[in-house]
Parts: C-alpha cells; structure tokens; sequence
C-alpha cells in the first residue's frame, strides 16, 4: 500500500538539506557498525604499496565539474520514514540518521572521475591488471561527459589463482579514487541480507551495506568488492545469488531495494568488484553480468619494478635524504622470496628505520619468508 509523505516528513527532510551540503563521512553514531561481521567490512588501506600517488589523493577535475546523480529520491526517504514509525523504539532510533544522511545533499551523490595520470599510476603499481585498467579509463572517460542516468559501470571478474593480487589492486583503485572501499566476503557471507538489508518484519531488521555507505558518503561510486563469488555455499548460493543478480545487472541496480529500509535506491554508479579463483564454479546467470579479466602471475621483471617502487615511496615519505642504498643483490633476494608488496612495505620500512639507526648506507638483506620451490613469486 502507498503511504504518501506528510507536510511535516517534508518539512523535516528540507531542514536537514539546508543545514548539511556534503554527506557524512561514515561516523553515524547511533547506527550500530556492522561492517566488521558477517562477511561485509569497510576496510583500513594499506598505508605504503596501496596508495599509488604516494600519499596523494585523485587529482581529478573540480568538484563543481564532475558529474552527479541523485541516488536517493526524497520522496522514498519519505514513504520510508512512515513505514519505520510503525516499528519499535530501538529500530527507529537505529535507522533515523541513516535516513537523515540519505537526505544531504538532496541525495544527490557525486561520480568521482579520477583523471588518466592517476589511473597509470595504478597500472603501474599492478602491471598484471593492465587489462583491467585499459576498460576502467575508457569508463571514467564516458562517465565524465554523459548524462547521470546513463553513468553506469560494468561489473567486473578478476579471475585467477591466488596471490596475483586481486584483493590488493581493488584497494589500491578505492584509494587512487579517493572513494570509500568496502568488502563483502561471499564465501562466509549467512544471506543476501548483509547486502540488501533484513526484511523490517524480523526483530533483527537492519539496513544492508550497499545502503549505508552510500548514504554515508559524498560519493555515488565506492568500490565494492564481492570477494571469492566462485565460494558462496551452496546451502546459502541462492538467497545471495537472487540479490547479486539484481546488483550486477546496471538497469536492475538503478532501483535496487533495501528490505532493511523498506525503499529503493541507485546502486548502478557502484564500481563492482567480483574475485575468484575458477569462474566455472559460477552461476551462469551471475557469470553473464560480469566482464571476465584472466589475472595471471605477476613475472619476476615486474615484481623488480614493484619492489623498487615501494622503496622509493619509503625514501619520498622521509623527511631527510637518507642516502641509504637498495642494491640489485637485496631486490632479487625479496623478489625470490614470494612476498606480498603489503608485507614487503613492512619489511622494507623496518629495515629502513633500522639502517637510520645503526647509520648503515646500504641494506643488504630483510627478513622474509622463503618462496615455495613450484611458485613463481606473486602475492600472498
């Protein structure tokens, strides 16, 4: 049955817009945090190899020219205040800043549209994803000039085995694009509704996290990682399947519905990030909906590259000149070690602060673990 808006939801929805003109940054007191359980968390990022721009934020165009679409329709938050008055005390306070901070801005959101130098940089970071990066920059360059109701960004598969790096470059994205990242393990994830919300008639009603950081934000397209799709259980494969079929499908997702909330709202600007380590292990349905990328082994040259990158953020990052050597000898002993490039940061910042210390010119060696003996040096 529809409910329609009163003078006084209206009224109250105005005030709030003209007292807020940004989103939130994701700090809504009483709305309990429930990214850290249940398979969905907004991550913190890595701090040295996931910032590509060396502490710098996207440089894209002016705010005031990038584009924006309304994600929020203030007559939904409306209908859906209604709906939640008629719950329990404790759900609505649980849920009244979250529809306050779906109101900000008239609930437009803005596209982030990083500029081609920024994406390079990450290509760089990732030579392996240098597919990947090819269709994002051709993306971004439609997004920056078309209509709001036709910026849509396809859902995307990289598929490969583990280690390559699949996780670490949709982190590193988030934090080039200076958007917010949020990560949904599908292989231990309990239901669709850690995504879309619980249903408001179970006394465990809650929003889903789609929602919520999009109403958090400032943002329409925060990177969300659907991690290990090729994992959910099969006991729990078709409720989370019925929710993603409408999430990877970009019309669905322009009027995608929140039970939790009891409203639709425009999930299509999100940048989907799908992993897995054998596509056949897919639904088909879901398969279909994603552009597949094949993410192999990084090779040994550009594992070399990778690690002297890190190590010139390090030297960047000081606020002296060091002086202090990385010979060719200590890089080919990290690449032979198999190392991730998040541990290897660690590893090269300890080694850096204890060189400082002991007034060393050169760091001959770094505690790492071995390689195993069938596996060519990549992520772990």
């Amino acid at each position: 049955m529809w409910l329609p808006i009163t003078m006084a939801d209206a009224l109250s929805i105005q005030a709030k817009e003209t007292s807020v003109d940004r989103a939130p940054t994701g700090k809504r007191d009483d709305v309990h945090s429930s990214a850290k359980k249940n398979g969905g968390q907004c991550v913190e990022l890595p701090d040295v190899h996931s910032n590509p721009s060396s502490g710098d934020t996207c440089t894209d165009s002016d705010p005031a020219e990038l584009p924006s679409a309304p994600i929020f329709q203030l007559r939904d938050i409306g209908v859906a205040k209604r709906g939640v008055a008629r719950r329990e005390k404790e759900y609505q306070d649980r849920v009244s800043s979250l529809f306050d901070a779906m109101a900000t801005r008239q609930g437009i959101r803005t596209v982030r549209v990083p500029n081609e130098d920024t994406l390079v940089t990450v290509g760089e970071h990732y030579p392996n994803f240098a597919r990947v990066i090819d269709q994002l920059t051709a993306e971004f360059a439609f997004a920056k000039h078309a209509l709001p109701e036709f910026i849509t960004f396809t859902p995307k598969l990289l598929d490969g085995p583990p280690g390559v790096g699949k996780t670490m470059f949709a982190e590193a994205l988030a934090k080039a694009m200076n958007v917010p990242f949020l990560k949904i393990s599908l292989g231990s994830i309990q239901g669709g509704f850690e995504i879309t919300g619980t249903a408001m008639h179970w006394s465990n009603a809650a929003p889903g996290r789609l929602i919520e950081i999009l109403a958090d934000h400032a943002e329409a397209n925060p990177v969300v990682l659907l991690d290990e799709i090729d994992k959910m259980s099969d006991y729990r494969s078709d409720r989370v399947s019925a929710c993603l079929l409408d999430l990877l499908d970009p019309q669905q997702a322009k009027r995608l519905r929140d039970d939790g909330c009891n409203m639709v709202f425009d999930a299509s600007k999100l940048i989907l990030i799908a992993t897995s380590n054998n596509r056949d292990l897919i639904a088909s349905p879901l398969l279909n909906r994603m552009e597949v990328f094949d993410i192999a082994l990084p090779t040994i040259s550009e594992m070399e590259g990778m690690v002297s990158r890190i190590w010139l953020e390090l030297l960047d990052r000081c606020s002296l000149d060091t002086g202090i050597h990385l010979p060719e000898s200590t890089i080919a002993e990290i690449v032979a070690s198999g190392t991730s490039p998040r541990q290897i940061s660690r590893a090269l910042r300890i080694a850096l602060g204890r060189a400082l210390l002991n007034k060393q010119s050169v760091i001959h060696s770094l505690e790492l673990p071995l390689a195993s003996k069938h596996r060519r040096p990549g992520f772990v």
